[in-house]
């Protein structure tokens, strides 16, 4: 007996992340492996996209879309990686304001200004042009690293995260 399934837009963006989710192939040469993950996290980024033009307003979706944005600036050649953390900034913080106190949106946009910072840092230049410096970067990670863990003080990450920010907002000063 054939059974039809219908599978509604939503059913088919979750097939196609749990597909994306898989590992890539051990066999694969690191290049292969580099351009792979690569065109993943662009093709999560775009899956994301769609979601939220389908459900605009999910505080889920936003956050996720910022994290695939995320790892893709880690994989992508410095001229794309300012674009690419500016949206990822953007699609945190509109996380956020559809749920203040999500607290995994706060975490992730701390991250993401932390990883900001190092890179400032190390590279004397800020890639979100000249507006912050290093130790504001550092300064504003801790303001929202501290702001999720006091949503979720039981999570240790958040604890161990604000412990190491907290610790480079001093060395900084």
């Amino acid at each position: 007996m054939f059974m039809f399934v219908h599978l509604t837009k939503r059913t088919k963006f979750l097939v196609r992340v749990r597909s994306f989710i898989k590992f890539t192939n051990t066999n694969e040469l690191p290049a292969e492996r580099f351009m792979n993950c690569s065109l993943k996290a662009r093709f999560a980024t775009k899956n994301y996209e769609k979601a939220l033009q389908l459900s605009w307003n999910s505080p889920q979706a936003l956050n996720n879309w910022g994290l695939a944005l995320q790892e893709l600036s880690a994989i992508v050649p410095a001229r794309e990686k300012q674009t690419i953390i500016k949206t990822a900034i953007s699609k945190f913080r509109a996380a956020v304001r559809l749920q203040f106190d999500f607290h995994r949106a706060i975490y992730n946009l701390g991250t993401v200004l932390y990883g900001l910072a190092e890179d400032t840092s190390r590279t004397g230049v800020s890639l979100v042009g000249n507006e912050f410096s290093a130790n504001e970067l550092y300064s504003q990670s801790a303001i929202y690293i501290a702001a999720a863990h006091a949503l979720r003080p039981s999570y240790s990450v958040y604890a161990s995260a604000l412990k190491l920010v907290r610790s480079m907002v001093s060395a900084k000063t």
